[in-house]
């Protein structure tokens, strides 16, 4: 019986060592016994592997072509970095919500640490702290964000240090930790019409220019935010690569296969003993082509299963089960996805999973249960 009360420790992103562990951990692959090796396990055996089934379907990957792109302009911009003392280039990633853009900066965060710790597998024992997300404070202010970033340093400033303080005590920290990679989330935060926002934007600017790292900004609707305001935003657009997420659409025959890929993926990720046959367009009218909304009504309903204690081979996504699971459209995608490098989903299985495609196009695709 899964313990839904049991001991968890609270995660934070926004601490750098909380971030570092978890990435880490994160296991990107997830080996199914047969049912038979299932059916003799004792109770607590089941119970630790279900568990496990369902650590895996929390935070495993839906594998899009768009993430995909997203990480080559990342580690592009990081090879274009590499030496320049000005001038160094970034990514800005802009779309609605539920199109999974802090999903994908976690994925991207995920591969970008497995280089650097096939590079420099020692950081960790040095103490360096290579990847940081910070996410822009409420109101935009320039000190606002200077704290964001010493709490995820583990710095203490207290509250009475200034913004000339904290400036001086998070830039040579940042330095000394051989920081890498920075994503700032939620920049669309940063109204244009906001005086702060367009100062944080300059500080922003600013840090760029001192750190040797690559800067990610990630929100929604970059383009009309504070962040590219004024003269020093210009400098910005000239120096970011930029990555638009968009919902699936259903306009075409490509597109519909698209969306049916993703479905099957997500099915895949799900870990279940049964075979499924999910309707995709029923799906996509839904969701309205919404990543986080189809993983969310998926992945609900693949824990359900396997919490309800049903035989193993009963494990199968029913439309009725669907159905029965709401759609979440106006919630952000913020669940952590790991990528491998460039990309990481489930392994395939020699037995199949279909997924319907559209009505009349017959748009199939297939995914496989975990190995």
């Amino acid at each position: 019986m899964i313990n839904l009360f049991r001991d968890e420790e609270p995660m934070d992103l926004g601490k750098a060592r909380q971030l570092l562990d978890y990435l880490s951990r994160r296991s990107v692959s997830f080996e199914m016994p047969t049912v038979r090796a299932y059916r003799r396990m004792s109770e607590a055996e089941r119970d630790l592997f279900n568990e496990r089934r369902l650590q895996f379907i929390a935070n495993a990957i839906v594998s899009t072509s768009a993430i995909t792109d997203f990480w080559k302009m990342v580690w592009d911009a990081s090879i274009d970095n590499y030496g320049k003392p000005w001038g160094r280039q970034g990514v800005l990633i802009s779309g609605p919500s539920t199109s999974g853009k802090t999903s994908a900066c976690v994925a991207v965060m995920t591969s970008m640490l497995r280089r650097v710790s096939r590079g420099f597998p020692e950081w960790r024992e040095c103490g360096y702290l290579p990847i940081l997300y910070i996410r822009a404070p409420k109101y935009a202010t320039p000190r606002g964000l200077l704290l964001a970033i010493a709490a995820a340093l583990g710095l203490e400033p207290g509250g009475r240090a200034s913004l000339e303080d904290l400036s001086v005590m998070v830039a040579p920290v940042m330095a000394d930790v051989r920081v890498r990679l920075v994503i700032v989330d939620e920049v669309h935060r940063m109204s244009a019409d906001n005086v702060n926002s367009v100062t944080t934007a300059d500080l922003l600017k600013a840090i760029t220019d001192e750190i040797p790292a690559t800067f990610v900004f990630s929100g929604i609707g970059i383009e009309s935010s504070g962040l590219l305001a004024g003269a020093l935003g210009q400098q910005l657009v000239g120096r970011n690569s930029r990555q638009i997420m968009r919902l699936f659409s259903d306009s075409g025959p490509s597109e519909r296969q698209a969306w049916a890929d993703v479905v099957a993926s997500v099915v895949a990720n799900g870990c279940l003993f049964g075979e499924s046959d999910v309707d995709a367009a029923r799906l996509y009218n839904r969701t309205k082509g919404s990543l986080g909304a189809v993983a969310h009504v998926l992945n609900t309903a693949a824990k359900r299963l396997i919490m309800s204690g049903i035989r193993p081979e009963e494990e199968v996504l029913t439309d009725d089960l669907l159905e029965a699971i709401s759609v979440p459209l106006g919630v952000e995608d913020d669940s952590p996805l790991p990528l491998d490098d460039p990309m990481v989903t489930a392994q395939p299985n020699p037995k199949q999973r279909t997924t319907r495609g559209r009505g009349h196009d017959s748009a199939h695709s297939r995914s496989t249960r975990p190995s």
